[in-house]
Order: structure tokens, then sequence, then C-alpha cells
């Protein structure tokens, strides 16, 4: 399973130098996080607790990850952030026991590259979220154009290489969830010079029909 290889082996790579790289993604979703309070959240794959910093004060925030080393880093970093009811437990992103419609956004940082079943993670974000709610997913997707396709490429190779995962994803894995979903907004982000290695999407979850 290359979920469990990367965090047994690369572990440490998503504590700092992959912080560095993903910040710019974590801000951006802040603008979103931020512009509410009071709110209950689920982060799906919480690392070692990068995005801790930009829940607002009232957030009631459980926050899950299949490593138990990632789940006492972010411990480690809750100490700083009292203001914040917060639940940090290992678990599989993929398929939780937290109650169906329970929160008011789910959020995903850069796991949905990473896990072997991409599609089932976001159909536990749409379980998880609450009608109406918000779900926030971050992860690279392949674009159309020459340069983003070398870019591509290139990326690919070396992420097979070091971390067991690639940087093709096709925004058909959305397709899944679309008649549940209405897409707000896809933006890219965390760049490297001219090109970027996420994309920010951002969905809302349609309302119970009768």
């Amino acid at each position: 399973m290359k979920t469990d290889f990367i965090y047994r082996q690369l572990a440490w790579l998503y504590d700092y130098p992959g912080g560095v790289l993903l910040r710019e993604g974590h801000v951006k979703v802040a603008e979103v996080i931020q512009a509410e309070h009071g709110m209950k959240v689920v982060e799906l794959g919480i690392g070692p607790g990068h995005s801790l910093e930009y829940y607002p004060p009232g957030t009631e925030l459980t926050g899950i990850d299949l490593s138990p080393n990632m789940i006492a880093k972010a411990k480690e970093r809750l100490a700083a952030f009292p203001h914040l009811n917060a639940r940090l437990e290992v678990m599989d992103a993929t398929q939780t026991d937290l109650p169906d419609e329970s929160f008011d956004l789910v959020v995903s940082f850069s796991v949905i590259t990473v896990v072997d079943h991409p599609e089932k993670l976001l159909k536990e974000a749409v379980r998880l979220c609450k009608p109406g709610g918000k779900i926030i997913i971050v992860g690279r997707l392949k674009r159309p154009g020459l340069g983003d396709w070398i870019w591509q490429k290139l990326t690919h190779r070396v992420s097979l290489l070091l971390f067991g995962f690639g940087t093709n994803m096709d925004a058909s894995v959305y397709d899944s969830i679309l008649s549940k979903v209405e897409i707000l907004r896809r933006e890219q982000v965390n760049h490297v010079g001219p090109f970027t290695l996420s994309d920010i999407m951002i969905l809302k979850k349609r309302e119970r029909t009768v």
C-alpha cells in the first residue's frame, strides 16, 4: 500500500520541506475557513498538524491520520493553540468511523494523491459533510497545455521514485461525487517558479431533495 510506504519511510518530508512547499495551499484554504466561526470541521489526513494555526477560535476540529507518528506530531503542535477544541485520532481517511453528515466543513490537504483509492476519500468527505456544507480538497490535477504536460511528466517520475505516488491525477476522479456536490471554485496553488504543485477544489454539498 503506497500510503503505508510514504508514512513509514518519508514522514519527515511532510514535516519540514513538505510543509514549506505546501504552505500557500494552507493559506488559501485558511481564507475560506476564517470567514466563518464556530464550525465543526474534520480534516482528513491532518499529517503533522501544519494546518492547526489556520483554524479560528471556536472551531471544533476533528483531525485524523493513518500514521500514529503524524498524529503524535500534530498533538505536539496542538499545545500551541489552546483556543482550538481539537480531537486528533489515528484513522483511515478513506473509511472513518465518524457519523454521517456531522461536519460543516471537510478539509483534506494533499492527501488525495497519496491514498490508493482517491474516489473513496471523496465519497467519505461527502458522507461526513452536512447538506449545504463545504468540502475543500487540495491535490494536484492534470491540466491542459504543453508547459504543464512537461512539468507533469518530470514530477510524475520523480514523485514515483521518491514517494510512491504520481502527479497525473485526472479531474475525472471527481465524477464519482458530482451528483452530490457543486463545484464552487478550482484554483492552482503552491507555486514553484512558473509551475504549481497543487489545485484547490472547493465544493458545496447539495441540499437533500424531497
